[in-house]
């Protein structure tokens, strides 16, 4: 006798959603540009609508900030649906390139997303001012990480720079140098607490409410769309604030 194997539609659900997982779920972070048609969701309609919504965007990283028209092409192409699936999001701020208010506005309507930014306090600092961040908020769960911090308290406040030693050795005295490392200290403290307030409005910015008019309502760009729910959440990781070119000029402090 023959034995026969069940169909793929037999099978109880949680062994396929575990097949969809293993064939779907990468053990890295996705570039969306990267993303290539997978065999397994072209068999049929009901296997693409059950694998894509339950396991591919609710399991799965993306990053964005490497090709942002394509990106935000991406996010709009996928639909409302698929997009309030996504729950992963890493943003990287790559040089030269700035995310846009489409792609934040498009962020913002993924109920479910915890976004993890990782980004210089300065160029954070400049969407809120651009007014990119203005749709992204009612957040959950905010949190900041300064990677910079160690880097700063060890390079910036307070530490010789090799020239300064080189200078004290070709007979600058050391009263001469002490000054200079004072002042260098002094300005980089400024400066970190500087950038410490701009983070903090930014936060603020975050978790302020999603409301219209009432407590009950949406704020006018959310009234026909989905919003940022309590599982929402954003992990800030500041990569730098203070050894940047810009962000060390103290004339640009003053602008």
């Amino acid at each position: 006798m023959v034995q026969t194997f069940p169909k793929f539609w037999e099978l109880p659900a949680e062994i396929r959603l575990k097949i969809y997982h293993h064939v779907l779920v990468m053990d890295k972070p996705i570039l969306p540009k990267e993303v290539q048609p997978l065999e397994l969701l072209r068999t049929c309609h009901l296997v693409y609508k059950e694998a894509s919504e339950e396991t591919y965007y609710q399991h799965n990283t993306f990053i964005v900030g490497h090709s942002v028209p394509e990106e935000t092409k991406w996010l709009e192409r996928i639909g409302k649906k698929r997009r309030q699936m996504i729950r992963k999001v890493e943003v990287r701020d790559a040089p030269r390139k700035t995310l846009s208010l489409k792609m934040f506005d498009l962020l913002s309507q993924c109920s479910r997303l915890s976004l993890t930014m990782e980004i210089s306090a300065r160029s954070l600092a400049q969407y809120l001012d651009d007014g990119k961040l203005a749709h992204l908020h009612g957040v959950s769960k905010v949190t900041i990480e300064h990677l910079c911090k160690d880097r700063q308290t060890k390079s910036c406040i307070g530490q010789e720079t090799e020239d300064q030693k080189e200078d004290q050795t070709k007979g600058e005295t050391e009263s001469q140098t002490e000054r200079q490392i004072r002042r260098q200290k002094e300005q980089q403290q400024l400066l970190w607490e500087y950038w410490l307030e701009e983070l903090e409005e930014v936060k603020a910015h975050l978790e302020s409410s999603c409301v219209g008019s009432s407590a009950s309502t949406k704020c006018l760009f959310h009234v026909n769309k989905a919003r940022l729910g309590p599982e929402s959440a954003v992990h800030v990781r500041i990569t730098h604030c203070c050894r940047q070119k810009h962000c060390c000029d103290p004339e640009w402090l003053n602008d």
